[in-house]
């Protein structure tokens, strides 16, 4: 039975990873040959963290940026080594939701923005970005069902969101503006603090013959089925 279960880390309830990895076991489950295991998580952020220390954690979500995460962390070493790069799956989108009358993302200088519960892929990518774009804001982690809601009794100057088409938690703050985007070197800047790779998966960790322990080649062994 252990030897035919595959454990995906993947997200929060009613997420994107989440209904993923459901669709992921009602299509490949069998019962016999490959059991599909969802585990819920936190997001992209945690997962990679997860998927390189947590006991029994097979294959995660994670984002083309998360690894950098990782990398950054100074309490890590040889992260390529121990997690290997399966499949793009899909793009996300990054998404800042405010008041209608917040018109430039510059206006939320100063003010409270909400990035998900911490450890969420949204946390870290949505930090990135504001970094990127060297704006200074009043950083919260709060659940995004919770944050939509205080969002619009005036709690909150903005939610950020990552998340794949369709972003459910949008229909909750309608009509609230989502603003362009920040034009020319602004959004450049922006996008090389948040993307290192691209779309195809460069930038992300190759399989390392000799690298991770044996529990880790197990999992990878388990993950090749797929």
């Amino acid at each position: 039975m252990n030897a035919n279960t595959v454990a995906v880390v993947s997200g929060t309830p009613g997420g994107t990873y989440f209904r993923m990895a459901s669709d992921m076991a009602f299509v490949l489950d069998d019962g016999d040959d490959l059991r599909i295991l969802p585990i819920l998580g936190k997001g992209a952020g945690q997962n990679a963290y997860d998927i390189r220390f947590l006991k029994g954690v097979d294959l995660g979500f994670v984002r083309t940026d998360t690894l950098d995460q990782l990398r950054e962390d100074k309490r890590l070493t040889n992260v390529d080594r121990h997690i290997t790069y399966i499949a793009r799956l899909f793009n996300d989108e990054l998404h800042v939701i405010a008041p209608r009358e917040v018109t430039d993302i510059r206006q939320l200088a100063g003010k409270k923005v909400s990035f998900d519960v911490k450890g969420s892929g949204t946390d870290y990518t949505g930090r990135s970005m504001f970094k990127g774009l060297g704006l200074d804001i009043e950083a919260v982690n709060i659940d995004q069902a919770a944050a939509f809601d205080l969002l619009k009794r005036g709690e909150l100057a903005a939610v950020v969101s990552v998340a794949a088409k369709p972003v459910r938690g949008r229909r909750r703050v309608r009509p609230r503006r989502a603003f362009p985007r920040p034009a020319g070197a602004l959004r450049r800047r922006a996008c090389r603090q948040v993307f290192s790779g691209d779309a195809d998966g460069q930038g992300l960790p190759e399989a390392h013959p000799g690298g991770g322990d044996r529990e880790h080649a197990r999992g990878r062994d388990r993950a090749r089925r797929l």
